[in-house]
């Protein structure tokens, strides 16, 4: 899915990528999909990787992977990006989509999962002209292990990386869609104020993953933002 944001970035940093357990080609195992156990397999691939300090770029679910791990490895993430992140800050008034259903206003993900993708997926890109995106992602969603997503969706933890945002020491770039259908602006503009080091970049009507719809927008914002970054090493 990010695969034209990638072939964007690719020229201009060492990008590396890889499937979370239970996706693409790594493991399925039946259990072991806490955050913490993404976390560790984030830092496995550092380390597999000869990384010894990486800035890490996430979006929606991994945006709660990418903030602990800056938090439990803060001399191991130079700088963060999160793009549209579910997060419910605690004290605040936020609404978001990580929490598990689609509501009253759509077919539950957890029992009707075929008719769920494609609901799902044009909300998420509701930009106009989307529909070879839409197809595409909705294609590959399909192809998902629904047992693991059931199985994650019993372990994961929505509150914990909410609770530690304030902990967060590097740099910090929040993104987000102004015309995302999927996450309330005031959820991510409370993400945004709980990091100490953070500013917030709206994307004036674009949708929930704006790095896949555009990257041709997206990618000159990281670049920008990423390449600061490297002068603070020179």
């Amino acid at each position: 899915m990010l695969r034209h944001q990638v072939d964007g970035l690719r020229t201009k940093f060492r990008v590396i990528t890889y499937d979370a357990r239970g996706s693409g080609e790594s493991d399925h195992p039946r259990s072991g999909y806490r955050f913490d156990d993404h976390v560790a397999d984030a830092l496995a691939v550092l380390d597999a990787t000869d990384t010894p300090v990486a800035s890490v770029v996430a979006a929606s679910l991994g945006t709660h992977v990418a903030v602990l791990l800056a938090v439990a490895q803060p001399m191991r993430v130079q700088r963060l990006v999160l793009v549209a992140p579910p997060m419910d800050v605690p004290n605040t008034k936020a609404a978001s989509e990580g929490k598990d259903e689609a509501g009253p206003l759509g077919p539950s993900w957890r029992t009707e999962y075929e008719r769920f993708v494609p609901w799902f997926v044009s909300r998420v890109f509701s930009e106009p002209q989307s529909q070879t995106t839409i197809d595409e992602v909705v294609a590959i969603a399909l192809e998902a292990d629904h047992a693991m997503l059931l199985q994650q969706a019993k372990e994961l933890d929505w509150d914990d990386a909410p609770g530690r945002l304030q902990a967060v020491q590097c740099p910090t770039l929040v993104v987000h869609g102004t015309g995302d259908q999927t996450l309330e602006l005031h959820a991510v503009q409370a993400v945004a104020a709980a990091i100490p080091n953070a500013n917030l970049r709206l994307l004036d009507g674009l949708g929930h993953r704006p790095d896949i719809r555009r990257p041709d927008i997206v990618n000159p914002i990281l670049v920008e933002f990423l390449r600061s970054g490297a002068a603070d090493l020179a």
